[in-house]
């Protein structure tokens, strides 16, 4: 940007104060940069990812500025902000290098900044202590209570439309249950119907076949009367065919016999025997 003035610095981790290695102008803003690489013992110094670099200042008016840094490239940007270049003279800086837990603590050797007076006068600039870190922890934590409460928000948000989910599950499982006692309330009325149904079928069939037995009697009853009858009639047949075979017996005994010669016994034939023979007998012809 154009209108951002660097100034690049190397300082030592350790060391007596520089002097003179950086100057500025009493009320500047925005537009002052210090650009600081790190050695120990001459060797570049590598900054440790995730790590806190704060510039420390001394203002000549004795109040201090506490301000984070960026860190680009392994080099350390400070910001010379607006209430850092308050008052003129001379400022004394040093940069701390700390975890986020403050368990561990670097420091760089100090230089001075060089704060020309300003011939503008500016009442609204009023010098005071300064603490861009505090103001950015501070900072993080509102903003961590906005996401935590954001968060809060969408939970209770979320919570409310499981609920709304949860009670219309319960409906329809409500719902479901009424629908599954009635079938089962149906199935049971027609279980009882196909019982009823099976019950007049097994009787209508028993019916059936008590009557079909009956039937079947009958009908035995009936051809053995018919055997009997027909037994009957031939019976009837044959004495009807016997009767008539004894009225032609009947009418050949009564034939006229020859008497042969008077006063003589002769040998005669007549049919009068077994049906259907012939057979001899003898007859006395008596006197003429």
């Amino acid at each position: 940007m154009a209108m951002q003035l660097i100034t690049d610095i190397t300082l030592e981790l350790t060391g007596d104060e520089r002097l003179y290695m950086a100057s500025a102008k009493q009320g500047d803003k925005r537009t002052r940069f210090i650009r600081i690489a790190l050695t120990n013992n001459g060797k570049v110094f590598t900054i440790p990812t995730g790590y806190i670099v704060i510039a420390n200042i001394k203002k000549p008016d004795k109040h201090f500025c506490y301000n984070e840094c960026t860190v680009t490239d392994n080099k350390v940007m400070v910001e010379l902000t607006n209430q850092a270049l308050a008052a003129a003279g001379t400022a004394h800086c040093d940069i701390e290098i700390r975890d986020a837990q403050n368990v561990y603590v670097l420091s760089s050797q100090a230089f001075t900044i060089e704060i020309e007076e300003t011939n503008r006068n500016d009442a609204a600039i009023e010098s005071c202590n300064e603490i861009t870190a505090l103001e950015k922890k501070v900072q993080q934590y509102i903003d961590n209570i906005v996401s935590t409460k954001n968060d809060i928000l969408s939970v209770e948000a979320a919570m409310k439309v499981a609920e709304a989910a949860r009670a219309s599950a319960e409906v329809d499982r409500i719902n479901a249950e009424a629908r599954r006692k009635k079938s089962e309330q149906d199935r049971e009325i027609a279980e009882t119907a196909r019982q009823q149904q099976l019950q007049i079928m097994q009787e209508a069939t028993g019916a059936a076949n008590n009557a079909a037995s009956s039937a079947n009697t009958a009908a035995g009853a009936a051809n053995t009367a018919a055997a009997r009858a027909e037994a009957t009639y031939k019976s009837q047949e044959e004495l009807q065919k016997m009767y008539e075979k004894m009225l032609d017996i009947k009418g050949a005994v009564g034939s006229t016999i020859d008497g042969g010669t008077a006063f003589s016994i002769d040998p005669m034939t007549c049919d009068g025997g077994t049906a259907f023979t012939t057979e001899e007998c003898e007859a006395d012809a008596g006197t003429v």
